[in-house]
């Protein structure tokens, strides 16, 4: 009877996690990430300074799903993740880890239309949030050795995602995304 709900408590905790990798994953092929800009009505209000901290951040951002996504098509490779900063960093190689034990990996790419939508470089701490209109329609994660989908039925494939970079390292000279948050009741 232990044993059963052993197996019972593991199989949730997997099934669990496969969501979360596939309501998160911006996985795909080796393409670059499209790196946009703030929107039209807050680039008009950035100082200096918040330029260049939106410019990091969105290039981080970029840096991130590029790397993700090549660490999703092969997992196993433990390919270093750019772009990526705590806890962020942390929860990626648990979601690729995960993938390995599965036998998972992405195919194909998502498309992201990521937008700088706030600043702060004034008062600490400092970061910028972007949003992104995340379309998953060009990716999936599939069984690698059968190559079976393994996309939850009548999940969105464009939602709604939010990141939040952050400064690291010496005077704040490197900014990394700490945090990314999948809206997937939110289309977009």
């Amino acid at each position: 009877m232990a044993i059963d709900k052993v197996i019972l408590i593991g199989g949730a905790v997997l099934i669990v996690l496969l969501l979360v990798i596939v309501l998160v994953r911006p996985w795909g092929s080796s393409k670059k990430s499209p790196v946009s800009s703030a929107s039209p009505t807050l680039s008009a209000s950035l100082g200096a300074n918040e330029a260049a901290a939106a410019d990091k951040a969105l290039k981080a951002y970029g840096d991130f799903n590029d790397t993700y996504e090549a660490a999703g098509a092969d997992p196993e490779a433990d390919i270093p993740l750019k772009g990526a900063g705590s806890p962020l960093n942390l929860q990626t190689s648990a979601w690729l880890a995960q993938m390995v034990q599965q036998g998972t990996v992405t195919k194909g790419r998502p498309k992201h239309d990521p937008k700088v939508v706030e600043v702060n470089v004034t008062t600490r701490p400092y970061f910028v949030k972007i949003t992104d209109c995340y379309d998953n329609n060009g990716a999936k994660t599939v069984v690698k050795s059968s190559g079976k989908d393994m996309t939850a039925p009548n999940q969105l494939q464009r939602y709604l995602v939010n990141a939040k970079a952050e400064p690291y390292g010496k005077n704040d000279a490197q900014w990394l995304i700490s945090t990314i948050t999948a809206e997937r009741k939110t289309p977009c």
